[in-house]
């Protein structure tokens, strides 16, 4: 064989195999939301607000952090909630829904430093047991210091 029949088998061979991948995987989502029974409904209705967590860096510089969160864009200055988190893992209700940024302010040296995370909050419904159940997106949010 020349080395272009075995390119055109290869590829042949790579896209068959993702084919078949995707199909497996569309499948298990298929089984495990379609009345299985290793399904748990977490939620069964939608909520309005959920409760988000939002993970600071809290050390030596920074034993409070100044956290804003704004509804869209910060540039709008369309302000959602602002707290002070004085522990690495905090606890805010938010509607449902809305985009937000989320902003960190934390000294490092003589130097300020802002940690913007932008994230859509928002729920997803799936069938478990002949049910409507709901689940949030979105609801951990990382502004750790790197």
């Amino acid at each position: 064989m020349t080395t272009n029949k075995h390119f055109y088998i290869i590829v042949f061979l790579v896209l068959a195999a993702f084919i078949a991948c995707d199909k497996l995987v569309d499948d298990n989502i298929n089984a495990v939301t379609d009345d299985s029974d290793n399904c748990d409904c977490f939620l069964a209705e939608e909520p309005e607000m959920y409760d988000v967590t939002i993970k600071v860096t809290i050390n030596d510089q920074n034993t409070e952090v100044p956290v804003t969160v704004f509804y869209g864009n910060v540039e709008r200055n369309n302000i959602a909630a602002t707290f002070t988190a004085q522990q690495q893992s905090n606890s805010i209700f938010l509607k449902l829904n809305h985009d937000y940024t989320y902003m960190a302010k934390y000294l490092k040296g003589s130097d300020t430093i802002y940690v913007p995370v932008k994230a859509r909050l928002s729920s997803s419904s799936y069938v478990c047991h002949e049910d409507t159940c709901w689940t949030i997106n979105n609801n951990v949010i990382n502004l750790k210091l790197k």
